[in-house]
Formats: C-alpha cells, structure tokens, sequence
C-alpha cells in the first residue's frame, strides 16, 4: 500500500506572490524546516506559489495535526519576508491522490489569502465549510448578485447613516442570541446593544424568530458582509 502524501502551499497575500520576491528563498527554507522536523518534502516554485509534497509514515490525526502545526511555524517565523499563508491537503492515498490534493490546497489558501488576518496555515478538511461559502460569495460577486432582504437594508442604512446594526446583527447570532454575550463581545453595554438589535429588526422586518430567517441572514452576512481580521 502506497503511503499517503500531504501536499503543502505557502504562498504570500496578494499583492506579494510567491515569486515577486521570495518563492525561491522560501520554498528552500520551507523545505530545510519541516526536514529538520523528521518531516522530509519535495518544495518547489509553480508559477507565483511555493508548493510541497510531503509523503506521510501514516494518516493519523496527530501525525496530520503535527504537520500542519509545522508549516503554521514555518509561516510565522516567516512573516518577515512578507506575509504568507498555507493551505494543506490531505491526506491522500499515493501519488495518484497528489492532483486531488493539490486542487484542495489551492482552494484552502485562496481562502486564507482573502482574509486580513495574521499569518496562518489550515488543512483542507478543517475549513472545507468556509472554502465552500467564500467560493460561493467569489462566484455571485462575479455575476452581480447583491444580497437581498433584511441584510441589504441594515447594509444600506449603515452605510447611509453611519449605524453599526449589521454588527449587531452578527454579534448577536455569532453568540446564539446571547445579549449579554454579544454586547460584551461588541464592547458596548447590554442596554445599547438592546436598542440597537430593537432599531435593526424593527427597521429590516427580520424575524429572529424564524430559524430559516436567521439561517438566510447568516449566510448573506458571511457570502456579502464577511467580517475581516
């Protein structure tokens, strides 16, 4: 039986590929890291990505966890030759696995190349949801589809007004309808939160008691409104 093979992608934000500078210094020293980790790759420049192929000794979650938590090492200490990130995919059986695993690694950084957040790493299979909506979002965005309903009227009226009830909205059912919660997570006191959640429904006509309501505002908050950072 063939072992499995983690394929590895760093590469840095836009705006820094991997070549325009630093694929090739990168990828040799992606390289000498995870092998002075016991964790022997082939790492290489395709076009503006650095890209590794790792063979796996077997395709336990610790071992797998261990590898992603080595090249998220690799990355921070990094940073100072531009911001990178890496999406992994794995594990796979065999070299025929490679293209399947490549495809999903792509896909994973280009989820974390549109974030604005520190320097990161993540394996496919852990964020496949999110790689899945952001797509979803790319491809309405490039067919001029707005969002609809509730959302797109706190949008308008924030952008209008200067108002935070998107926010609100967001904290809210990030903190499963907690207002405590979610007024502490905004920093405001739970009584402002209140008033502002009261202005946001009263205003859009969502219904925070329907689960399909929330479900739709859920999903256009992250599809149109993704929070950055």
């Amino acid at each position: 039986m063939n072992s499995p093979i983690m394929l590895v992608i760093a590469a840095g934000r836009i705006g820094e590929p991997g070549r325009r500078p630093g694929g090739e210094p990168t990828a040799r020293e992606l390289g000498r890291h995870l092998a002075g980790r016991s964790l022997p790759s082939v790492v290489t420049v395709v076009d503006d990505l650095v890209y590794g192929v790792m063979p796996l000794p077997e395709s336990s979650a610790s071992t797998v966890a261990r590898v992603v938590g080595e090249v998220s090492a690799f990355v921070r200490s990094w940073e100072g030759h531009g911001v990178w990130c890496a999406g992994l995919g794995g594990p796979g059986e065999g070299t025929r696995s490679v293209p399947t695993l490549r495809n999903a690694a792509e896909r994973t950084l280009d989820l974390l190349r549109a974030s604005s957040r520190e320097p990161c790493a993540a394996l496919f299979s852990e964020v496949a949801v999110q790689v899945a909506l952001h797509e979803l979002g790319a491809r309405l965005a490039e067919e001029g589809r707005p969002p609809t309903g509730p959302v797109a009227t706190l949008a308008r009226h924030d952008h209008e007004h200067g108002t935070d009830l998107l926010e609100t909205l967001r904290h809210w059912l990030r903190s499963f309808g907690n207002t405590s919660a979610a007024a502490t997570a905004m920093g405001v006191a739970r009584s402002t939160f209140r008033r502002r959640l009261e202005h946001a429904v009263t205003l859009s006509g969502l219904d925070l008691g329907d689960p399909a309501a929330r479900l739709d505002a859920e999903l256009q908050l992250r599809l149109f409104h993704p929070r950055q950072g």
